[in-house]
């Protein structure tokens, strides 16, 4: 089972790091043929969310190792932590994938319509979806220290994942220029 959530986990993180790359250039170059840089941007987040998992790797490997007495218990506090995150995370997939498919396989008026209705407001509501999964991981068991400090540690690590790639974003579409 732990195994399972931490993969889920790890899926979802550089997923989401990729479409925030993504949209990280996303109407933000006038060029018509934008491809390479979508695909870049969505490269550069997937490795961004690759970065974020090594360093949340490095943390519950210390924590794990260095801080905690009973290993196994934590484990088991941090995989039920983990579940609860997974529970309010897939809410989000399952619409941002449902949206991506219709944008990318129905008709463009179809795909212009999940852009604009499901899209459109999931990212106006994508940094609370961190929020809630923290709070949902860390709400069960108020004596669970080690999966309180890990969700905060998670939604620091996403909050400075998200701006670095907004940064590198808007440097990436001023400097394109197509072939």
């Amino acid at each position: 089972m732990t195994a399972l959530v931490a993969t889920s986990l790890v899926s979802l993180c550089v997923l989401d790091a990729s479409l925030v790359g993504y949209r990280a250039v996303c109407g933000r170059s006038a060029f018509v043929d934008r491809r390479s840089l979508d695909r870049r941007a969505m490269v550069v987040g997937a490795m961004g969310g690759v970065g974020v998992v090594v360093a949340l790797a490095a943390w519950f490997s210390a924590l794990l190792l260095l801080l905690v007495d009973d290993r196994g218990s934590t484990v088991d506090q941090l995989t039920a932590a983990g579940t609860r995150m997974l529970a309010v995370y897939a809410g989000l997939a399952v619409l941002t994938t449902v949206a991506l498919a219709v944008f990318f396989v129905a008709p463009p008026r179809w795909g212009s319509l999940s852009m604009v209705t499901i899209l459109g407001p999931l990212t106006l509501l994508r940094p609370a979806v961190p929020v809630a999964g923290a709070v949902a991981a860390a709400s069960r068991d108020r004596h669970a220290v080690p999966a309180t400090l890990s969700a905060m540690v998670v939604l620091v690590a996403v909050a400075a994942e998200t701006v670095m790639l907004e940064r590198w974003g808007e440097q990436a579409a001023a400097a394109y220029r197509p072939l």
